[in-house]
């Protein structure tokens, strides 16, 4: 309430000083009009991809009128928003969800040079695979993620390709990954390492967590423990700060199965419960039996102690707004 009447009297730092801590906190509300102050530029200098940022988390908690904003914003050509509007039709509540929908807005964003969406539209032309190794197995399928109807081999390629070309890390992982595996490409381990060596060095968790598996189980070359577990410890502490679903899925199972690091059921428990809390109805429809396996192997004590953990991740992503 205090809030908009700062706005009422044109006390827009004062509304921004208000509501910027309940969004840090979830509040999807106050994560909806601290981007519209941000969107229109008031209280601050006019930041429109932050306000989509908003707005996407906003409308990811459920609140319609944000993710209206990303909506008129996408339509009127914005591309970082075209973008978020493709991802809430693939991770968004089930009555938006549409694998057609996504990959024609991801479509307009990368055709407008975004990079982001170039890497994403790729993953859609993606076909299945049902005869990947250890790093395909369990994890490439994660990577690729939701894949669109319309499948292309070609063009997976060409929008990682692109992707990869300005630099963005997804896009050079995404191409990596396909030499490393043999995949609609001529097998290059070699090519295909020295790709996710280079997304990992930007920083990208899904990158630093394949090659901690990598050189771990030793399926494309000779296991170096010391690389694998410098590579674990990099990739937890970016997975730590992204907080995306599939990438606590991918930690969680390598904590689960001792992958570059000891197995540890509580924190594979850890980042299995916050990738669902992340995004419920993805987790659930694409690896729903994950906890419900896990918890029939731990004791109350060790329960106990995830959700300790959890608790204070929470707190910790709160801060990150």
């Amino acid at each position: 309430k205090r809030g908009y009447q700062a706005v009422k009297s044109g006390d827009y730092q004062g509304a921004l000083d208000l509501w910027t801590p309940m969004a840090r906190k979830g509040d999807a509300e106050a994560q909806f009009r601290v981007g519209l102050l941000n969107e229109n530029g008031l209280g601050g200098a006019r930041n429109v991809e932050r306000a989509v940022g908003l707005y996407a988390r906003a409308a990811a908690a459920g609140h319609w009128r944000a993710l209206l904003r990303i909506k008129d914003l996408a339509r009127n050509g914005t591309a970082i928003a075209q973008y978020r509007l493709g991802e809430n039709h693939l991770t968004g509540f089930a009555d938006n969800r549409s694998e057609r929908k996504a990959q024609i807005w991801f479509e307009r964003a990368a055709n407008q040079g975004l990079a982001e969406a170039q890497a994403a539209l790729g993953r859609t032309y993606l076909p299945p695979s049902s005869s990947w190794g250890v790093i395909g197995r369990f994890f490439g399928q994660l990577f690729t993620g939701w894949r669109g109807p319309k499948r292309d081999k070609a063009l997976a390629i060409r929008w990682f390709q692109a992707a990869a070309d300005m630099g963005n890390a997804e896009g050079i992982f995404q191409l990596g990954l396909l030499y490393l595996l043999g995949h609609y490409v001529e097998q290059d381990i070699k090519a295909g390492l020295a790709l996710m060596e280079d997304a990992a060095g930007k920083g990208f968790g899904h990158a630093q967590i394949s090659l901690a598996i990598i050189y771990s189980e030793g399926e494309y070359l000779p296991p170096d423990p010391e690389r694998a577990s410098y590579w674990f410890r990099e990739g937890e502490h970016q997975i730590n700060r992204d907080f995306k679903t599939e990438t606590l899925v991918c930690l969680g199972i390598a904590y689960r199965e001792g992958w570059g690091t000891a197995p540890n059921k509580v924190l594979a428990y850890k980042w299995f419960r916050l990738a669902e809390h992340k995004d419920k109805y993805q987790f659930r429809l694409m690896f729903g039996s994950l906890i419900k396996d896990l918890k029939k192997t731990m004791t109350k004590d060790e329960i106990r102690t995830a959700i300790d953990l959890i608790e204070a991740a929470y707190d910790e992503e709160t801060e990150s707004l």
